[in-house]
């Protein structure tokens, strides 16, 4: 195989990754799996979601997954230690 039919390989499976309607068609890994457990131990399942789509689409989905399972005061903390980095 010619090494540019193999980089041209990745970059076609990247852009269905990136614009594909249903990825998932074509590969079958091609979700995002979120879950909230009761306590520390990852025993019993709170909520769990699985997200499907491109990835730019997976990735909101996950993020608002998790906004939705983050207390408000946990969730105000990230925002304002992400927001402020180190000098």
């Amino acid at each position: 195989m010619h090494p540019n039919e193999l980089k041209k390989d990745k970059l076609i499976n990247a852009a269905i990754l990136l614009f594909g309607k249903n990825p998932h068609k074509l590969f079958l890994q091609a979700e995002t799996r979120c879950a909230r457990f009761k306590g520390t131990e990852p025993l019993e399942f709170i909520d769990m979601k699985v997200f499907g789509g491109n990835i730019i689409d997976q990735r909101e989905d996950a993020l608002e997954f998790v906004k939705g399972n983050l207390t408000s005061q946990f969730f105000y903390s990230i925002i304002f230690l992400s927001s402020h980095p180190e000098h």
